[in-house]
C-alpha cells in the first residue's frame, strides 16, 4: 500500500476545502464593507438633512390659545397666500385669495401642478407661508401652536401610508381612543367589513419568502389584525 500516494490525496483535499474556506471569508469580507460603505453613505446623508433644513417653528407671532373642540365650523380664509417649497425657487402658490364657509364640501379642480396640494399642505403648515395668512373658523393658523393644530384638523394626502402594525395602531397611533369608538367610525363609514379581517396564515406564503420574511406569532382579529408586507392582510379575500 503506498501510503505516500494517500497522504498526498489527503493533503490536497484539506487544502481544497481551506481554499474554499478563504473564498467564503473573503467575499462575505467584501460583502460586509460594501454594507458598510453604504450605511455610511447614508448616515452621511442623514446628517447633511439634519444641518441644512430648518425645524419648524411651533407658532409664528404671539400664540393663540384654542379650544380642543376647536375648529367648529371648519370654515376656511386664504388671504392673499404665498409659498415656495424652497427659499431659492420660484412661488407655487402667489396671492391666492379664497373663501369656504363652515360646513360644506368642496371639491378643487385644476391641472397637474396647479397647486392643489400644496394648498393643502399650507393647512397643516407642512409648507409655511412666505406671506399672506390662512384662518381656520376666523383664527390665524399661523398662531396655534403647531402640535395642536395637526392634532384638531385632518388632512389625508394622496399617497397614503400603512405601518406595519395592528389596524387599530394605524387608525389611533397615539392610543387615544377606545376600541367602541374605533369600531363604531368604520361601521359608519362603511369600513365595518376590516373589523372581520383576520391574518392570513402563514404556512401557505413560506414558499415566498422574499416578500414574507418575517412570521406572524399570533393572528390577530379585527382591530388587532396586523398589516403585512405588500398589504395582504387588506387584499386577501
Amino acid at each position: 500500500m503506498n501510503l505516500r500516494g494517500v497522504t498526498d490525496t489527503i493533503a490536497l483535499v484539506f487544502i481544497f476545502k481551506k481554499i474554499k474556506t478563504l473564498n467564503e471569508f473573503f467575499r462575505n469580507l467584501a460583502d460586509g464593507y460594501t454594507d458598510l460603505r453604504k450605511n455610511l453613505m447614508k448616515m452621511q446623508k442623514l446628517i447633511k438633512l439634519e444641518d441644512g433644513i430648518p425645524l419648524e417653528q411651533s407658532v409664528l407671532g404671539t400664540e393663540v390659545e384654542v379650544s380642543s373642540a376647536w375648529p367648529q365650523t371648519g370654515a376656511i380664509k386664504f388671504t392673499d397666500v404665498t409659498c415656495k417649497y424652497r427659499s431659492e425657487l420660484e412661488p407655487m402658490l402667489r396671492g391666492l385669495n379664497f373663501e369656504i364657509e363652515g360646513e360644506r364640501k368642496v371639491g378643487v379642480i385644476g391641472k397637474s401642478g396647479s397647486g392643489k396640494t400644496t394648498a393643502f399642505l399650507t393647512l397643516s403648515r407642512i409648507i409655511e407661508l412666505t406671506s399672506g395668512k390662512i384662518e381656520i373658523d376666523g383664527v390665524d393658523i399661523s398662531k396655534i401652536n403647531l402640535r395642536k393644530l395637526r392634532n384638531n384638523i385632518t388632512v389625508i394626502p394622496q399617497h397614503c401610508t400603512i405601518f406595519k402594525e395592528t389596524l387599530k395602531f394605524n387608525l389611533d397611533p397615539t392610543g387615544k381612543a377606545t376600541d367602541l369608538e374605533m369600531s363604531t367610525i368604520l361601521k359608519k363609514v362603511g369600513l365595518g367589513h376590516l373589523l372581520e379581517r383576520e391574518n392570513p396564515k402563514i404556512r401557505g406564503w413560506e414558499k415566498d419568502p422574499t416578500h414574507y420574511k418575517q412570521k406572524i406569532e399570533k393572528d390577530g382579529k379585527g382591530l388587532y389584525c396586523k398589516w403585512l408586507d405588500g398589504g395582504k392582510s387588506l387584499t386577501t379575500g
